[in-house]
């Protein structure tokens, strides 16, 4: 069994709630959903710098709801993402079972999206939190946090977005 190790610890402000990273370029970005903020480190030679403020969620446009999910496309606003090349998948929790994944088509620098189609609704009660690709079969899986059902009740699931592939 392989062991996996602590490579690092950063302090973030008290009460932050960091949700999600991705790493671009020379830095690593983390949202804070509770200060409504993104966070930067820079990555060096020797490792990874100390987290600091980069920017609110009021400074980026269109001003996205909440900040949750981020990838290096600049395209926020929803839970988890899915960047493959020119196509983004999004999970969006919309509320009353009403939990669909948006499929946008990305231009050339990955800063303008055009909305192609949505998901069927999940079940109600599911709130899928995050998505990836099954590679050996293609499936869009998201998983069914059940964060609307306190405070969790296991077991929880993995399923297939409803109408998309």
């Amino acid at each position: 069994m392989k062991r996996l190790a602590l490579l690092d610890v950063r302090q973030a402000a008290d009460a932050s709630f960091l949700n999600d990273f991705t790493i671009a370029g020379d830095a690593v970005y983390v949202t804070d959903s509770a200060h409504n903020q993104i966070w930067r480190a820079p990555l060096t030679r020797s490792g990874l710098g100390e987290l600091e403020p980069w920017i609110t969620r009021d400074k980026i446009q269109p001003t996205p709801y909440f900040l949750n999910g981020i990838v290096p496309s600049g395209i926020l606003s929803g839970d988890g993402y899915l960047l493959e090349r020119h196509c983004l998948y999004a999970v969006y929790n919309a509320g009353g079972g009403k939990y669909v994944t948006r499929f946008a088509l990305l231009n050339h620098d990955l800063t303008t999206a055009t909305q192609i189609a949505d998901s069927s609704p999940g079940a109600a009660g599911a709130t899928p939190t995050t998505i990836a690709r099954d590679r050996g079969r293609g499936r869009l899986l998201w998983v069914n946090s059940q964060i609307d059902v306190a405070p969790g009740a296991p077991s929880y699931t993995v399923s297939g977005v409803p109408g998309l592939r």
